[in-house]
């Protein structure tokens, strides 16, 4: 894992030749799924190995899901496009994605064109990871697949128990947020400087930043476009509507987005955020 650093962004990249769209894409937030080839069983298997970034043994995985070992050759084989295998060690195969991640990885591509003067790659580019972010429907991890339970002794294993305590450092329940509200914010200051308008009309703008707060208003923010002493996503996105709204009713929207998360006793009321956000 790499970062690079583009127009006071820091945004995490993949060691990995760039691609116009990845093989499969692994969907984490909201509904948890694999978009593009079908997996029936051993679901989890590749959202694991996503969220550990590096190779892992069959046993961890075993340890991990409490799948049977040889689920793991019969499920995903050495030819699978999911996982691949080198001397026994599984990892992700090349061309697979997270959907956190390649929100990400879209905006520093965005963000790469500004810096090289492509202004028109970079309206395409950060258009496109736009409209990936107006795909998110949830929280990391909120619709779990059906899980296969064991209880053969009393005891319940579930497959999906790892995502609040692996990795170990971050889980990949907040690291997926993060990821997400991170290139967020990041592509709403690109926007301001990649066309506006012109790359998505305002009014939609503080449409899905005002989504997303409601959506992932507890995500921890560590990298912000613009320094900031708000360190969760519903400020730092509302924010950052507030920044885009150019009329009365973008203004209200975001006005009234903040008035019903304290209202629902998602946020507590704060006046130095009333004040930032000019309520």
């Amino acid at each position: 894992m790499a970062a690079e650093a583009t127009n006071g962004l820091l945004i995490a990249q993949r060691d990995e030749p760039e691609v116009s769209r990845p093989l499969a894409v692994l969907q984490v937030l909201g509904e948890v799924k694999v978009l593009g080839p079908p997996v029936s069983q051993a679901i989890a298997a590749p959202f694991l190995l996503a969220a550990a970034g590096r190779q892992m043994s069959s046993d961890e995985l075993v340890q991990l899901t409490g799948y049977a070992a040889k689920t793991f050759s019969s499920v995903y084989p050495a030819s699978h496009p999911l996982i691949a295998r080198t001397n026994g060690m599984l990892t992700l195969a090349t061309g697979v994605w997270t959907d956190h991640a390649w929100l990400a990885e879209n905006v520093r591509r965005a963000a790469n064109a500004l810096r090289d003067n492509d202004h028109a790659d970079a309206a395409e580019t950060l258009r496109y990871a736009l409209e990936l972010a107006g795909q998110i429907d949830g929280a990391p991890y909120e619709r779990l697949p059906r899980s296969r339970r064991d209880g053969g002794s009393g005891r319940r294993r579930d497959q999906w128990s790892w995502i609040d305590d692996f990795p170990y450092t971050v889980s990949a329940r907040a690291h997926a947020g993060q990821e997400a509200v991170e290139a967020v914010l990041a592509a709403a200051g690109l926007w301001h400087v990649a066309g506006r308008d012109d790359v998505l009309p305002s009014a939609h703008m503080v449409e899905l930043l005002c989504k997303l707060a409601r959506l992932l208003p507890h995500v921890p923010v560590a990298r912000n476009v613009r320094p900031s002493q708000w360190q969760s996503g519903a400020p730092c996105l509302l924010l950052a509507a507030r920044e885009i709204a150019n009329t009365q009713d973008q203004l209200n929207h975001v006005h009234t987005t903040a008035r019903r998360l304290v209202a629902d006793e998602v946020i507590e009321p704060d006046l130095s955020l009333a004040d930032d956000l000019g309520i």
